[in-house]
């Protein structure tokens, strides 16, 4: 059995709702350059993230 996630604008919109008014938190565990992708890819490898990986230029 398969299960896709499909995503709805509307859905998006309320979420980018709830963070504008800081309602929402996500958890951000480290974050790196895009240079760095490779530790990047280390770390999510360990399976020891609390939070997101965030990748930025």
């Amino acid at each position: 059995m398969y299960n896709a996630v499909v995503s709805s604008g509307k859905d998006m919109v309320a979420i980018a709702d709830l963070l504008k008014k800081d309602l929402l938190k996500p958890h951000i565990s480290k974050t790196f350059k895009l240079e760095e992708m490779a530790l990047a890819h280390t770390e999510i490898e360990k399976n020891h993230t609390a939070g997101k990986i965030i990748v930025y230029p």
